[in-house]
């Protein structure tokens, strides 16, 4: 049952990608970095509510939390239905192909948009980093610092409110104030250090060094994402948003394959491998987007 919930879920995961499509149809482009920055702050919202809400639920037994989903998500869906207009033209003579139900259609279609690929490629190697934290961090903070669900619980609390400062209150005025090439720069130093930072748990075993290092991380994550998916956006025109978008998310949600399994193998033979590697990620990041900057490919 597990895995059958797990396969529906993912199943109608396209739904994010559909959401930034929508953003970009609404919105000009040049305040997409501080639209996608509010969604970004609606996440963290839901990383600091969603985990509280679920801990006080399961007293009420382990389905409560999942039932109180099931019931968010339907809300959802009502609310989307009447409160949203639609945005794009349907054509109703429009046909799909078989090929492009692939799960490689979309890379396979934005090929020809070289700046586009170049973007995603520099951008992978954060993503996959960032998905070894998804996958590993609660094994680390469990391992290194003997915490419970509820410590554990607190330091997700902790990174969910610094994406709401960041990326829903203070985008804007980051992106006015340094554009978004800076913030991508900036945020993937951060991170790094961030990574850095955890990754000398195992052997400095300090609470305040797991929050300075989810401070690092959250800022630069924060920094990095919104101007991230702006810069994706504006690499294409309205008709293909949501082509673009669903090859940005169908590359993240790769890295989320890849990387959780990526970190346990390596995580068995030193508790710090993940976090060195994801140091390093970030860095090669940081020079794929500087040589964009250089070759004046990304402006």
């Amino acid at each position: 049952m597990l895995f059958v919930g797990r396969i529906i879920d993912g199943l109608t995961a396209g739904n994010i990608s559909t959401i930034f499509a929508y953003v970009a149809d609404i919105t000009e482009p040049k305040d997409r970095g501080k639209n996608y920055g509010i969604i970004g702050g609606t996440l963290g919202l839901g990383f600091m509510i969603g985990p509280a809400l679920g801990g006080f639920l399961s007293h009420f037994g382990l389905h409560a939390p999942l039932w109180a989903a099931a019931l968010v998500t339907f809300v959802s869906l009502i609310w989307a239905y009447f409160a949203l207009p639609e945005t794009h033209i349907v054509d109703k003579n429009a046909s799909t192909e078989h090929h492009s139900l692939s799960p490689l259609s979309s890379f396979l279609q934005i090929k020809t948009n070289k700046f586009l690929v170049q973007v995603l490629i520099a951008g992978v190697f954060f993503f996959l980093a960032f998905a070894m934290l998804q996958g590993n961090g609660t094994n680390l903070f469990k391992d290194s610092l003997s915490w419970n669900p509820d410590s554990i619980g607190l330091i997700f609390l902790f990174i969910g409110a610094i994406d709401i400062v960041i990326q829903g209150g203070l985008t804007d005025i980051l992106t006015k104030r340094f554009g978004e090439r800076k913030l991508i720069v900036l945020g993937l130093i951060l991170c790094a250090v961030g990574f850095g930072l955890f990754g000398l748990l195992p052997i400095f075993a300090f609470g305040w060094l797991a929050y300075l290092a989810a401070f690092f991380f959250s800022v630069g994550s924060g920094f990095f994402e919104p101007a991230m998916a702006s810069t994706v956006s504006q690499s294409a025109n309205g008709k293909n948003q949501g082509l673009v978008q669903g090859a940005y998310q169908s590359l993240q949600s790769l890295t989320r394959v890849i990387g959780p399994l990526l970190a346990a193998a390596i995580y068995a033979y030193n508790p710090a491998n993940p976090y060195v590697l994801s140091v390093i990620l970030a860095v090669l990041s940081v020079v794929f987007f500087v040589r964009l900057y250089r070759a004046k490919q990304l402006i």
